[in-house]
């Protein structure tokens, strides 16, 4: 299943919002807050959209029932410090 959590983590990355939604609603299974096992980006899906500026998979996400907008990554870094970090600097 790390797969999945894989492709939407690279969606998120890269803005594909159409391939995000497709993985939503064909994957119920999807864990939504994942974290990428990436060495230098440990980030999950909605943190990985919020620091890139991809606001419509922002809503997406947030608009799901299984995201979890308070999970920090391992430094305790949440999506809400990564939407600050990106628009006040």
């Amino acid at each position: 299943m790390e797969e999945l959590e894989n492709q939407l983590f690279q969606a998120c990355l890269h803005g594909n919002i159409e391939e995000v939604k497709e993985l939503l609603e064909n994957n119920p299974e999807i864990d939504l807050n994942y974290e990428s096992n990436n060495e230098w980006m440990k980030r999950r899906p909605l943190t990985i959209a919020c620091s890139n500026g991809h606001i419509e998979i922002v809503k997406l996400l947030l608009n799901h029932e299984r995201i979890d907008i308070n999970k920090g990554n391992r430094d305790d870094e949440t999506p809400f410090k990564f939407c600050l970090f990106k628009w006040t600097y």
